[in-house]
């Protein structure tokens, strides 16, 4: 049997286009920053489950972390400027909410994944 390789795969899950313009250069940029930390991270998944023999989970945690220290920044960033721009205070709170919410349970959820492929 010849030896077969796995080639690596590459999927945009997420793709830029005009629905996702704010017309905030700065939001517009980190916005197509996550999606191109989540695709990486799915093109990582895709990879480790194509070739389970290889243990892909330093590869794994270094994106799954890159992902979530650039959306805590993001949303940092992004509610500064909700703030600037005199968005209603709870507003503000809810969003920051919202936000708190999303970094926990993916928190979570990557927590999950990790104890059940240990």
């Amino acid at each position: 049997m010849e030896n077969s390789v796995i080639e690596p795969v590459h999927v945009d899950a997420f793709v830029w286009d005009q629905h996702f313009v704010t017309g905030l250069d700065d939001m517009d940029d980190q916005h197509q920053g996550l999606m191109a930390l989540f695709n990486e991270l799915i093109c990582a998944l895709f990879a480790a489950d194509a070739d389970p023999q290889i243990d892909h989970a330093p590869q794994l945690e270094d994106v799954f972390k890159r992902l979530l220290d650039y959306t805590v920044y993001h949303f940092t960033d992004e509610e500064t400027l909700m703030a600037q721009r005199g968005v209603d205070s709870r507003h503000i709170e809810a969003h920051k909410a919202l936000h708190r919410q999303f970094v926990q349970q993916a928190s979570d959820m990557w927590a999950t994944r990790a104890s059940t492929t240990a």
